[in-house]
């Protein structure tokens, strides 16, 4: 999505013309395509019931996100949304245990296919494919399956059946979390934080720490009114902290990066304004009077930058 766009949840100065417009909601049929899967669940393998799904649509319905919470203890997030400059789907996934998995893919004859790949402590490669069936009765079937081959053969991992609820069911309070110092490392950014440029009011952030601290999630609410959530997490396997963001004016960016002496650096690629690949660079600095700097730059060729963004954090 266009850097403008993202300007303008974030509440920045824009051009009279694009200021006086209402974000664009993410109304058209594409976007829409994965509201099949939206609401509360009761999931099912089988006859027995594993655990609940809740999927809200948010900031502006961009985004499907996904509240997992099984019957043994386990729970997660996902966020899923419609990229329409790249004509795809995606979906990210965090979870209590330290997984991660970024999928990518297309809806079809009623059904929402999704592709990863990951490797495994021991450095393998794996593969991973998610299917969504939109069945006609009003349930909807997740299969999920990984490949340890180049995709030869497929090993089934969950076949859910999701329906909707008619009877709670008590979950059981999760222990452990990502407790390394690796998943400490983007912590002084979590808390409320008023937001200032140049002196002057850009808006508000909610920083929260969520599925037993594995999860860092962003609330934006810019000061003219738009509104964007990321999913911040570090990825053992790769040794590096994602980011994901969308926000209600269908803006998306995905990040990835490392810590060190006190900055977090994410780097990523998304369409300028003219619909270019643009390289993005984000760095948030922890300093020492507890304020933290946020700093947003682009460039076309890598060399020169752009400053888009310069805002400095102070605690509610």
């Amino acid at each position: 999505m266009r850097v403008g766009s993202l300007l303008l949840a974030l509440g920045l100065a824009l051009p009279a013309t694009l200021e006086a417009q209402s974000p664009p909601a993410c109304n058209d049929s594409m976007s829409r395509q994965f509201d099949f899967w939206s609401g509360k669940w009761d999931v099912f393998s089988g006859d027995q019931l594993v655990g609940h799904n809740d999927i809200t649509k948010e900031e502006g319905d961009c985004i499907l996100h996904e509240h997992w919470a099984g019957l043994k203890g386990g729970t997660g997030q996902s966020v899923s949304y419609y990229d329409p400059g790249e004509k795809l789907w995606y979906q990210t996934w965090t979870d209590g245990a330290a997984t991660f998995r970024r999928f990518h893919g297309r809806y079809e004859n009623s059904v929402m296919r999704l592709t990863a790949e990951s490797r495994s402590p021991e450095g393998k490669q794996r593969q991973h494919r998610m299917a969504f069936f939109n069945n006609t009765d009003g349930t909807v079937r997740q299969l999920a399956e990984t490949s340890l081959d180049g995709g030869k053969q497929w090993k089934t991992v969950v076949d859910l059946i999701y329906r909707r609820p008619t009877l709670s069911a008590q979950v059981t309070a999760p222990t452990g979390g990502c407790t390394a110092a690796e998943y400490r490392q983007f912590d002084f950014w979590v808390g409320s934080w008023d937001v200032t440029t140049g002196g002057n009011p850009a808006g508000t952030n909610v920083i929260t720490l969520e599925e037993r601290d594995c999860l860092i999630h962003e609330h934006w609410t810019g000061a003219k009114g738009g509104t964007g959530q990321s999913l911040n997490f570090y990825d053992s396997t790769t040794k590096q902290w994602n980011q994901v963001w969308v926000d209600n004016s269908a803006g998306s960016l995905r990040l990835s990066g490392s810590f060190a002496n006190d900055q977090m650096r994410l780097t990523g690629v998304a369409p300028g304004p003219e619909g270019k690949p643009q390289q993005q660079r984000i760095i948030w600095y922890k300093n020492p009077d507890g304020t933290i700097r946020q700093v947003w730059e682009t460039s076309d060729d890598g060399q020169s930058w752009t400053v888009a963004f310069d805002g400095v954090y102070r605690k509610k």
